[in-house]
C-alpha cells in the first residue's frame, strides 16, 4: 500500500510538473507573437527595467508640441571618412512646375506633404487606364448565367484573366465589353457591341481604355490622389489613372522630416561582426542621392510601398512627439542588390571559419540576416530604421504646407552598428522567443515601441528591421519582386489651393 502511495504521488508530481510546462510555454510564445500577430512575426518585447517616457505636455499655445534641444551625447564611431554620395544626373523634368489638389488636410492625404507632385514608381505590371476604374462587372444574373452555363470556374477568375491579359489579346480597341455569348463557350470583348439587341446589359458596357502598360520601376509624378487611385504623368508626357496599390512613392516627398541616411547608396555599413564582407562594406551598391525640386535641396531617393507609408508617418509622429526621430537606412532595396550581398556573404563564409560558426550556430541561420529569395525590401514593405534624440530643427515651408525639418540629432545607443550581420544584433535569445537579448538597449526598445504601436512587426534577428504584414500581402497581391532600379525622381511642388 505504502508503495502504491509513493507510485501515486510521484504520478501525480509529475503531472503537476508537466503541467506547468505546458502553461510556461504558451505564456512565452503568446507573449512574444499575441493572439492576433502573424505567424512568422514577433511581437512588440517589453523589458521589467524600462519605462516609457511620459508624452510631453502641450506648449500652451494649442500647436504643435517641438521638442526642447536635448543634451548632446557622443555619436557612434563610424568609417573616416565618410565619402559623400555621388549626386544622379537631374532628369529631363515633365513639363509641370507643380499641381493643385483639394486644398486643406484633406488634400496632404493624412501625411506631411500632400501626396500630389511627388514621385511614385510601377512596383509590379500595372496599366494606365482612361478612367479611375476597373471595367464594371455585370450583375449577379449574368455571373451566374456565365458560371453555369458557359465556364466551370469562377466568375471572379474569369473577370481578373479578362481584365488583366485584356491587353495582350491584340484586339483593335480597348474597350471592356463583357457579356456572355450564346452561341460559343467565350467571352468577347468588341468595341462595337449591339446594345440593342442586348439591352439589359447596356448599362455595364462602359468604355476604359489601356493607355499603357507600365513595367515594374516606370518612374511618373503624382497629379491627383482620387481613392484608390492616383492621376500621374509619365516623363514622355502621358497622363492616365494608375492603382496605388501597386505603387511606390518616393519618402522624402511626403514625410520630409524623418532623417534619411541611405548608407547602401553610398557607403555600406554591412558587414559580420568585426569583419567587412568583400565587394560590399563601404561601396556604393546603387545610386540613390539626387536634387530634389520639390524640398529644394538633395535628398536620398526612398522608395517605399505607398500601402505602408500611413503607417510609417504614424511611427514617425510618435517619435515628434517624444523629442525623437527616425533615422532610415532603407526602405526598398533592389533584388540585385540583395542577391549581391546574398553571394558575397556566403564568399565570407567559405573563407572565415568565425563567420560561419556565428552565423550557422543554432537556432540562427545565414537566412536570419539576410534573405536567400524575395525580402520584404523588395516589396517596400519593410525598413531599416535607428533612432535618434532632436537636438536641432527648423520649420520649412513649401507652398503653404509647413513642415519640421531635423537638422541636428543624437544618435541613441544601439546593440551593433547599423546593418551588422551577425547574432550580436539579435533582439531576442532565439527566433520568437520573447527572451531580450543582453545585448539590447533602452534607445532599441524604445524604436521598436514606435514602429510595433503603429502597425509593424520586429524581426528577432535585426534591431533595425521593421515589417509591414498589411503592406506585405498587398505587395504579395501584386507579386511585387523588386526587380528594377530607381535612380530617377520627377518632383514638383503641391499648390495650396
Amino acid at each position: 500500500m505504502k508503495k502504491i502511495f509513493i507510485l501515486s504521488a510521484c504520478a501525480a508530481l509529475a503531472v503537476v510538473l508537466v503541467g506547468f510546462a505546458v502553461f510556461q510555454w504558451f505564456r512565452i510564445v503568446g507573449a512574444a507573437l499575441g493572439d492576433d500577430a502573424p505567424p512568422y512575426y514577433a511581437r512588440e518585447p517589453e523589458a521589467d527595467n524600462f519605462t516609457w517616457p511620459e508624452l510631453p505636455r502641450d506648449n500652451g499655445d494649442g500647436g504643435d508640441y517641438i521638442p526642447e534641444p536635448a543634451e548632446p551625447v557622443e555619436p557612434p564611431e563610424e568609417p573616416e571618412p565618410t565619402p559623400q554620395p555621388t549626386p544622379t544626373p537631374f532628369p529631363e523634368p515633365i513639363a509641370i512646375t507643380s499641381v493643385s489638389g483639394l486644398g486643406g488636410a484633406a488634400y496632404r492625404g493624412g501625411l506631411e506633404l500632400p501626396v500630389a507632385g511627388a514621385t511614385g514608381w510601377a512596383a509590379a505590371y500595372i496599366y494606365l487606364l482612361s478612367e479611375p476604374r476597373l471595367p464594371p462587372p455585370p450583375p449577379e444574373e449574368v455571373y451566374e448565367e456565365i458560371y453555369e452555363d458557359i465556364y466551370e470556374d469562377t466568375y471572379e477568375d474569369i473577370y481578373e484573366n479578362y481584365v488583366y491579359e485584356e491587353c495582350h489579346y491584340n484586339y483593335e480597341a480597348y474597350y471592356y465589353e463583357v457579356y456572355p455569348c450564346e452561341d460559343c463557350d467565350e467571352i468577347y470583348a468588341y468595341d462595337e457591341y449591339p446594345a440593342a439587341e442586348y439591352p439589359q446589359y447596356y448599362e455595364y458596357l462602359e468604355p476604359v481604355e489601356i493607355l499603357a502598360a507600365l513595367s515594374p520601376g516606370q518612374a511618373f509624378v503624382i497629379i491627383l490622389a482620387y481613392g484608390d487611385w492616383w492621376y500621374v504623368k509619365l516623363p514622355d508626357g502621358l497622363s492616365g489613372w494608375v492603382l496605388h496599390s501597386g505603387c511606390f512613392i518616393n519618402l522624402p516627398d511626403v514625410i520630409p522630416s524623418i532623417v534619411y541616411r541611405i548608407s547602401n547608396a553610398y557607403y555600406s555599413l554591412k558587414r559580420s561582426g568585426e569583419y567587412e564582407i568583400p565587394n560590399i562594406s563601404g561601396q556604393a551598391l546603387y545610386s540613390a542621392w539626387a536634387f530634389n525640386p520639390r524640398l529644394g535641396r538633395y535628398e536620398f531617393i526612398v522608395p517605399a510601398l505607398y500601402a505602408s507609408v500611413r503607417r510609417i508617418f504614424a511611427a514617425q509622429q510618435a517619435a515628434l512627439a517624444q523629442g525623437d526621430t527616425l533615422v532610415i537606412y532603407e526602405a526598398f532595396r533592389p533584388r540585385a542588390t540583395q542577391q549581391n550581398v546574398v553571394r558575397n556573404l556566403q564568399a565570407l563564409m567559405n573563407e572565415n571559419n568565425a563567420v560561419y560558426e556565428a552565423l550557422n550556430t543554432p537556432p540562427w541561420h545565414p537566412g536570419w540576416f539576410i534573405s536567400h529569395g524575395i525580402s520584404n525590401h523588395q516589396r517596400g514593405a519593410a525598413i531599416d530604421a535607428s533612432l535618434g534624440r532632436v537636438t536641432e530643427y527648423e520649420i520649412r515651408f513649401i507652398n503653404g504646407f509647413a513642415y519640421r525639418r531635423v537638422t541636428g540629432f543624437a544618435p541613441h545607443e544601439m546593440p551593433t552598428t547599423m546593418h551588422n550581420l551577425h547574432p550580436g544584433a539579435a533582439v531576442f535569445t532565439a527566433p520568437r522567443s520573447g527572451t531580450l537579448a543582453e545585448t539590447m538597449t533602452e534607445g532599441a526598445l524604445l524604436l521598436q515601441s514606435y514602429f510595433t504601436r503603429n502597425g509593424f512587426t520586429l524581426l528577432s534577428s535585426e534591431w533595425w528591421h521593421f515589417d509591414d504584414p498589411a503592406g506585405i500581402s498587398v505587395a504579395r497581391a501584386h507579386n511585387m519582386t523588386g526587380d528594377f532600379f530607381t535612380p530617377l525622381i520627377f518632383s514638383v511642388l503641391p499648390n495650396n489651393t
